[in-house]
């Protein structure tokens, strides 16, 4: 959940019924361009659940998915990968900011060295956030498919 005034976020299981709210912010064409396709299949999508390879966070207002954070680690308890969508009624309201300095924070998450993101060329919003919130670009120029590689250490 957020608060609107100091941007307060709540991190929960990420459901079934998120998921079909989810699949729906893919109708709009950024979306889609930047983040799609998306599965068909809640649970392709989530995976075998098991927090120590993935945690997928939903983050609501009002009882109504307004972003998902997805913490990537494959086993790994030093580095994470995140991957963040904010629903496109919702962009440009800090949401995607205060999501990623609180999940930077998170107690789940204290023995995590290394943050990673990587960002479409094509995106330059996702990688100025990245860059705001403090991931450095790991290289100057776009790998093979086309994604910038961003990396904070703490």
């Amino acid at each position: 959940m957020l608060d609107g005034t100091m941007m307060e976020v709540t991190f929960e299981p990420f459901t079934e019924q998120d998921f079909a709210d989810y699949q729906k912010w893919f109708s709009d064409p950024q979306m889609q361009a930047e983040l799609g396709p998306v599965d068909d299949n809640y649970e392709v999508f989530v995976g075998d659940q098991d927090e120590s390879k993935c945690i997928n966070w939903a983050i609501r207002e009002k009882d109504k998915l307004v972003c998902l954070l997805q913490v990537v680690r494959d086993g790994s308890t030093t580095e994470a990968g995140l991957n963040i969508s904010v629903s496109p009624d919702r962009r440009r309201d800090g949401i995607a900011e205060a999501v990623m300095r609180s999940a930077i924070s998170h107690t789940k998450l204290a023995q995590v060295r290394r943050f990673v993101g990587l960002v479409s060329e094509k995106n330059p919003a996702s990688r100025k956030l990245l860059e705001k919130v403090g991931f450095v670009k790991t290289f100057p120029k776009p790998d093979a498919n086309g994604y910038f590689w961003y990396a904070l250490y703490r």
